[in-house]
């Protein structure tokens, strides 16, 4: 059984394609539906903003196959608060064709 690598690379302003990808009906349907352009937006903001920060206060990333430089999907930890505690929270998404 072949092995498939992947690599994480830093979300980029040249990324908010894939967020429209991973926005998509098929995408979303259990997360209650594809969101506005203008959240997108407010989310390609936070997601850069967040390359900014210190790696602790959390990172997104841009999922690539090694062998071909193909984008498959976005993974990616944020701080958050839980309870009255500081946690952190993960979210991904992996396009259908991957």
């Amino acid at each position: 059984m072949e092995k498939t690598r992947l690599r994480l690379e830093p979300w980029s302003d040249r990324d908010f394609w894939l967020l429209e990808r991973t926005n998509e009906p098929v995408m979303t349907e259990h997360l209650g539906g594809p969101e506005s352009d203008e959240r997108l937006r407010d989310r390609q903001r936070r997601y850069e903003a967040l390359s900014a920060r210190e790696p602790a206060a959390g990172r997104m990333f841009r999922v690539v196959l090694e062998a071909s430089g193909d984008s498959a999907g976005s993974i990616g930890f944020w701080e958050r608060q839980w309870r009255g505690e500081p946690v952190y929270e993960a979210g991904w998404g992996i396009l259908p064709e991957f």
